[in-house]
């Protein structure tokens, strides 16, 4: 939902995958993956900080979160027209490698889950792990 994103969209069909490194998007890209290529939907987003080290010496970190946020929303829920809705599927993100202090699994299952960023500068939602963390992102049935 934000800038400086490139469309990454690959049709999968039942039980396929897909392996992304976040770091093929480059420093400071922002990272958007979805279940569908409505707008309104729930996604992963991420930026890779080559600058910026929450493990000394990790080269690196990786910022991530959930997004439930409704396409047409300003700063708050107040600003939504009600139009729209950010939450279509359920999404899980796993760690792959060492939980510690802000890196650790997200789970959103429904459109007001505690995991799910919200309204934008919803800061607190943003999770981050240093570079050479891995994810696995499962999205559960997509309802549009």
């Amino acid at each position: 939902r934000s800038t400086d994103l490139v469309d990454h969209s690959r049709n999968l069909g039942p039980y396929e995958s897909l392996d992304l490194n976040a770091l093929d998007y480059g420093p400071g890209k922002n990272i958007m993956i979805r279940a569908t290529a409505n707008n309104d939907a729930t996604l992963f987003e991420g930026y890779f900080d080559p600058s910026f080290n929450v493990v000394p010496g990790a080269g690196g970190t990786i910022w991530y979160d959930i997004s439930v946020i409704p396409n047409d929303c300003g700063t708050s829920w107040s600003h939504c027209s009600g139009s729209g809705v950010g939450y279509n599927a359920p999404l899980t993100v796993e760690v792959v490698g060492k939980l510690q202090a802000k890196c650790e699994n997200l789970v959103c299952n429904q459109p007001r889950c505690p995991a799910g960023y919200h309204v934008p500068d919803d800061n607190l939602k943003v999770k981050s792990c240093e570079k050479k963390t891995s994810f696995i992102l499962t999205f559960g049935c997509a309802t549009r």
